[in-house]
């Protein structure tokens, strides 16, 4: 089995610490990704546990473990996670419940934060021949949303912008982009906080290059977007 899961691994792509939670549906396993693929298995969650060896995850329920890295919070038995999915945790007793969250605690002061993860959560993009981008909202000491910091672009990102990672990321939004419409933040806000779904249309500097940004939120106060430019679809399209 152990080779099997490390075959598994290999193939699909990803690590341990990639894992948000696993979930137990009928005879298959589903496991959920950071980086948001959902992948399904006949591999029990037990195999992966035993594999793993590891105080990475605790099992809140029959048929469910979640990663402790991707808990935002425990109260009266349900474990929010990071991208908003709640789980009813079996009854435990107050200690038990204490010791959990004492373990949360703990692994958030010792793991990265997910501004310093995203590169490596969303490196299966790397290569990819869409144009992807993931963006944290900054706030002010109000708590107001003010800008935006680039915390990972692919390759087919910073080529679609024609800059280098050293002119984008973990720099500001409206310094990358500096004629930008400030109305775009109220946007790219409502996605981070809200976890909205949109679709935003811009074009490149004052060129005739259209580009389509569809945006999700991977994590709360983070808006991801996938981009692509209509005018090479156009084309295509007429040479096919």
């Amino acid at each position: 089995m152990e080779s099997k899961i490390y075959n598994f691994l290999k193939k699909c792509k990803f690590l341990e610490e990639d894992i948000m939670y696993l979930i137990r549906d009928g005879r298959k396993s589903s496991i959920h990704l950071a980086d948001t693929r959902i992948i399904s298995t006949y591999i029990p969650i037990k195999a992966f546990l035993d594999y793993f060896n590891s105080n990475t995850f605790i099992i809140i329920n029959k048929g469910i473990a979640v990663n402790v890295a991707f808990i935002s919070k425990i109260e009266n038995s349900i474990y929010t996670m990071c991208d908003g999915a709640e789980f009813k945790g079996r009854s435990r007793t107050p200690g038990q419940h204490k010791k959990n969250t004492e373990k949360l605690i703990q692994n958030a002061v010792s793991a990265k934060s997910i501004s310093e993860r995203i590169p490596e959560l969303f490196s299966v993009l790397d290569k990819s021949p869409i144009a992807f981008a993931v963006i944290e909202l900054l706030f002010d000491e109000e708590g107001h949303g003010v800008d935006f910091v680039f915390r990972y672009c692919n390759d087919s990102m910073l080529l679609l912008e024609g800059r280098t990672s050293e002119e984008i990321l973990n720099k500001s939004f409206y310094e990358v982009f500096k004629d930008s419409n400030r109305k775009w933040l109220v946007s790219y806000a409502d996605v981070a906080l809200n976890g909205t779904r949109k679709v935003i249309s811009y074009y490149v500097g004052q060129t005739d290059r259209k580009i389509l940004a569809y945006c999700y939120q991977p994590f709360e106060g983070f808006c991801a977007c996938s981009l692509i430019e209509v005018n090479s679809i156009i084309k295509e399209n007429e040479i096919l």
